[in-house]
């Protein structure tokens, strides 16, 4: 019996996510609260009886205070609401917020001939491309599980290529997920695609090979 179970193809971690977001997010609030401090500096001048101007908040100041406010808010998700961020469209929507942030501080910076600031942003603007090409892009390649008499087959993309049954804890198909647990505590997890096999037939199976190889291994014993 063979049992061939597909897998979702992940081509960007979670944790890979979630990184460029906080880096994102970061690199942007301390550009704000920079240039928001620079901008409300007021040099005295040398004749104290000069009295010194007060300082308006303008634009410069709005933009600071909108760039910081929105680092703060990808800062927040990241930490706090990662599973709502990681939801596809969530996570674009903050990936097209970050691509224009990063342009437009790039394109000031650049004014401004911060050259090599405006060459850090710019790397950022296009890191944030590349994550956005990756985390939406699907190859035709779907990754599969075989599980038959003789082991278990992991997909191409994991360095071990199979799986003796004597090394196998207990396998378990259940919520999405299909998990290997081995005997010397590693621990292999799979999400799944949408698939026909029944869990239950699945479990079963592996249990009775799993017993089986225990007990051809007491009987070599």
């Amino acid at each position: 019996m063979t049992f061939d179970i597909p897998l979702a193809e992940q081509r960007v971690k979670p944790h890979q996510v979630t990184a460029l977001h906080l880096l994102s997010g970061f690199a942007m609030l301390a550009f704000g609260a920079i240039l928001l401090m620079l901008n409300n500096i007021v040099i005295p001048e040398p004749d104290a009886a000069i009295p010194v101007p007060e300082k308006s908040f303008d634009m410069t100041d709005i933009t600071a205070s909108f760039v910081i406010l929105s680092s703060l808010v990808i800062i927040i998700s990241a930490l706090f609401r990662n599973k709502w961020l990681l939801r596809a469209i969530n996570n674009k929507a903050f990936r097209i917020i970050e691509l224009v942030l990063s342009a437009g501080i790039a394109t000031y910076l650049l004014s401004a001939q911060f050259y090599t600031l405006a060459s850090i942003f710019g790397l950022l603007f296009a890191t944030i491309i590349f994550a956005i090409s990756q985390e939406n892009s699907k190859s035709g390649n779907t990754p599969h599980v075989i599980i038959n008499d003789e082991g278990i087959k992991p997909p191409f993309a994991l360095k071990r290529r199979f799986i003796n049954w004597g090394e196998v804890e207990k396998v378990l198909l259940r919520h999405g997920n299909l998990t290997i647990n081995c005997t010397d505590n590693r621990l292999y997890q799979w999400t799944t695609q949408q698939h026909d096999t029944d869990t239950e037939i699945v479990e079963a199976f592996c249990d009775a090979q799993i017993a089986a190889a225990r007990k051809k291994g007491n009987n070599n014993w």
